[in-house]
């Protein structure tokens, strides 16, 4: 069964998806990623993917909110 977070974020998701979100640029959500701060990984043609617990666990971290229902 899936949990509630689950329910709104996919195991696997975009700088897009991410910055939607967290109300930023996707440019912002790279920086993120260059600087460390949100894990992520490559796919071969060059896109960032980053795994649902590493955004869950970046969003705790920096106290914004989880729920899906914003």
């Amino acid at each position: 069964m899936k949990t509630r977070d689950q329910h709104w974020c996919p195991r696997y998701v975009t700088t897009s998806f991410i910055a939607e979100h967290c109300g930023v640029s996707t440019v912002t959500v790279l920086s993120w990623i260059e600087e460390k701060r949100l894990m992520a990984f490559r796919l071969p043609k060059g896109h960032y993917r980053i795994q649902r617990d590493d955004f869950l666990q970046f969003m705790e971290k920096n106290k914004m909110p989880i729920s899906g229902d914003e």
